[in-house]
């Protein structure tokens, strides 16, 4: 395990550099009280990491496979431990479990809360989770293009993760050298989008934190109450814009930037999530139109924003009542068919969705013509049996994953709509549409019990890192190889 500590210690230290640039806008907000608390925080952090890199370094090497499943559930569960540090020092009655809760959210991108609304935290503090569940998007990022799809893992089109894999090198050049290829894609979006939300008269605060979970597709806001009234609306259609990317392939932003022509034309997938978005969002938009009579113009841009939060598994409702035009088992399935592969979308992701209707469809043309031969294919990628196996593999275990969620929550008084409710959100990464779903029953994670949240934390990650990989850390057989 030290090979997995050494890279796991660099996250640690650039996490330690993201809290203290962080905290420098303490006096900026006006909590210069608060500076000090982030300072000491980054350079505990920071010595510990810097530590851990000296002590072993000389000692690293390329990890094997088992290693980087247990790398990828150590980032998710690890830096949280550490990310938490200023929520404790900062509120005051906040338990370590709650503090921890926050951190998973946000590093996850799930969106849910057990804090008291933001209005009642020091601004910075909704600065760093909202910085941290930006830096969480980039960290998903990472993980699916070196781990999940490099892997093959739950049927994933490896072939595009090797379009910027770097192999023959050691595990953290190869993660470096990797981000080169990510990272500047995702920063350039995201600078975008805030600057887009500041032009369009949103505050330059609230506009990095809604232009941040935007691009990486979380629910934490700096905000509670009605979203639209803290939104213009050129800001919504900007918001909705930002969603949408966060959703797609980073690999297919990549070749737009880069003008890769037979890439952007070759990945379907992305062209297919945005038409799914505009046929929801003409169907919501007519309902609320029906439902409440308001002009067509606000009725498209509220369906636009909705179709867009729920299937990048945002979850952001624009205003109350938006998402009573849809049956609740709608958008449950909405969130579990979540965005693209290769993005930082929750839920089973659009490919595997595809790969699975695809092979159904070829079946059920072969009892008409059962001599014909074909080979499906997706976005570019020909999925043969291993990849069908792959796949179905993961659905069944997401559909396990998310019962055994249900039966957990219902365990702690939770009816059973709000716990298919609550384990559909924590499943896809899509926290805000528990509060949202059941703001009428009151259902939240705050009434869980210290070993309950710690618990959903827990499910958070997995649903981040997808439960098959949680298999494979587990599995006896895989450390022996």
């Amino acid at each position: 395990m030290l090979a997995v500590t050494f890279v796991l210690s660099h996250f640690l230290a650039v996490m330690a550099l993201v809290l203290a640039a962080v905290g420098m806008f303490a006096p900026l907000l006006g909590e210069s009280e608060h500076l000090f608390t982030f300072v000491i925080s980054a350079g505990l952090i920071g010595y510990v990491a810097v530590s851990l890199i000296l002590a072993i370094r000389g000692k690293e090497r390329r990890l094997r496979r088992v290693e980087r499943f247990a790398l990828a559930l150590a980032l998710w569960l690890v830096l949280p431990l550490f990310a938490m540090l200023p929520t404790l020092l900062v509120l005051d009655n906040v338990t370590p479990a709650e503090a921890y809760f926050e951190a998973v959210s946000a590093l996850t991108t799930t969106g849910a809360s057990v804090l008291p609304p933001p209005e009642q935290q020091p601004r910075i503090l909704v600065l760093w989770h909202a910085t941290l569940q930006w830096f969480g998007g980039a960290l998903t990022l990472l993980v699916v293009t070196t781990i999940l799809a490099y892997a093959g893992l739950g049927g994933l089109p490896d072939t595009q993760a090797r379009l910027i894999e770097h192999g023959g090198e050691d595990e953290w050049r190869r993660v470096v050298r990797t981000l080169g290829e990510v990272l500047p894609v995702y920063i350039g979006l995201s600078l975008l989008v805030f600057l887009a939300m500041a032009l369009s008269g949103v505050p330059a605060f609230e506009a990095w934190c809604l232009g941040g979970a935007a691009i990486a597709t979380a629910g934490l806001l700096p905000f509670s109450g009605d979203v639209s009234a803290h939104l213009t609306p050129a800001a919504t259609w900007v918001m909705s814009v930002g969603m949408l990317l966060g959703a797609t392939s980073i690999l297919w932003q990549r070749a737009l930037v880069t003008g890769r022509r037979r890439q952007i034309l070759d990945h379907r997938e992305s062209y297919w999530f945005a038409g799914g978005i505009i046929v929801l969002a003409v169907i919501i938009a007519a309902l609320l139109f029906q439902a409440a009579g308001s002009g067509a113009g606000r009725s498209l841009r509220e369906g636009v924003f909705a179709a867009a939060s729920l299937m990048s598994t945002t979850g952001i409702e624009l205003r109350p009542g938006v998402y009573d035009v849809l049956a609740p088992s709608v958008i449950a399935v909405i969130l579990l068919v979540g965005g693209c592969s290769f993005s930082t979308a929750g839920g089973v992701k659009l490919f595997r969705v595809a790969v699975m209707l695809g092979q159904t469809t070829r079946d059920v043309a072969q009892l008409v013509y059962p001599r014909s031969v074909s080979r499906p294919t997706m976005s570019g990628f020909a999925f043969d049996a291993d990849v069908l196996r792959a796949v179905w593999s993961h659905f069944a275990l997401v559909i396990v994953f998310v019962g055994s969620i249900a039966v957990f929550l219902s365990a702690y008084g939770f009816s059973l709509d709000s716990a298919f409710s609550g384990a559909i959100a924590i499943a896809a990464n899509a926290g805000p549409v528990f509060s949202a779903l059941e703001q009428a029953d009151g259902g939240q994670f705050s009434v869980l019990t210290t070993p309950g949240q710690l618990a959903i934390a827990f499910a958070m990650a997995v649903a981040r890192i997808e439960v098959i990989l949680l298999l494979s850390v587990l599995g006896f057989q895989s450390w022996r190889r």
